[in-house]
């Protein structure tokens, strides 16, 4: 499900990035960090999941095809999980705890969240995203990786935000401290960067020079990179599920807006996407002034 195929691969990538707590030093090691994070902090809806009716939530999600991210944390468990969703259904999902020795993805991952869900207590942290971002991020779940010749870090960030460009592919880039800890996220769409992530100070200026200066900030700096592995909407969709498990038992209505790997539509993309209802207080989830922050 990870975009390096190979499963040590991913195994060995992932546990690079994670584990139990943030370090402190402004970078990562929370696998469901590396998930699309909300633009504004005030802009999505915290709860904890005995006072929400998740099932309705769910469903609701579901049926407007909302795309959007469900965080879970649970400190009984001691588990985190992460559900990308887009137009209503899973296109990744990645799950962890004290209890799995490995960081679990796809349906498993969605199954172990899902009984997460049913649990008294646990933090319900849900957010709505913007598509480009969510088509970006995609690509650690379904992508390729970027090829580049080696070099430094700075040359081997240019090449590979040169290759994600030109190919007007979506896709995201990973920078890691020499410590193998991330340290920022740089989403691209269309040829163009549409999102920096900074583990340290949130959303920053989507620009080259701003990504690059992390690239900068420490020697060792590691860089990776890959691209969604789709042509149109019709493939991004054939790599999603239900998220409620009852689309798939029903006809879904696939949205066929071609995505040519040489030029992506962001205007047709958008109109298509003008179908889709977000998600609303009266989804089924309840605002909390629960001010815990995962």
């Amino acid at each position: 499900m990870f975009a390096w195929k190979d499963k040590r691969g991913i195994q060995e990538t992932i546990s690079k990035l994670v584990s139990a707590e943030n370090n402190g030093r402004g970078s990562n090691r929370r696998a469901i960090n590396l998930v699309p994070l909300p633009a504004v902090r005030d802009a999505h809806e915290i709860a904890q999941s005995h006072r929400i009716k998740y099932h309705q939530l769910l469903v609701s999600i579901e049926a407007k095809q909302s795309t959007c991210c469900i965080r879970i944390v649970s400190e009984t468990s001691k588990s985190r999980a992460a559900i990308l969703v887009f137009r209503g259904r899973v296109l990744g999902c990645l799950y962890g705890s004290k209890v799995e020795t490995e960081q679990v993805f796809g349906q498993e991952a969605h199954r172990l969240s899902m009984s997460e869900l049913a649990k008294p207590g646990n933090i319900i942290d849900t957010y709505l995203l913007n598509e480009e971002l969510v088509l970006a991020g995609g690509a650690l779940f379904h992508g390729h990786p970027i090829e580049h010749s080696g070099g430094t870090a700075e040359q081997i960030f240019e090449t590979v935000v040169r290759n994600l460009m030109h190919s007007n592919s979506p896709g995201c880039v990973v920078i890691n401290s020499s410590t193998n800890e991330a340290l920022c996220m740089v989403y691209i769409f269309k040829g163009q960067i549409a999102g920096v992530y900074s583990f340290s100070e949130g959303w920053v200026q989507s620009t080259y020079e701003t990504a690059l200066g992390y690239v900068l900030s420490d020697n060792g700096v590691q860089v990776m990179a890959s691209a969604l592995a789709a042509r149109n909407i019709k493939e991004v969709e054939e790599m999603t599920f239900s998220l409620t498990g009852l689309g798939d038992r029903a006809s879904h209505v696939s949205y066929t807006t071609f995505i040519p790997t040489d030029h992506l539509d962001v205007e047709e993309l958008q109109k298509d996407s003008g179908r889709h209802k977000p998600l609303r207080n009266n989804s089924g989830l309840i605002r909390s002034k629960t001010t815990m922050h995962c």
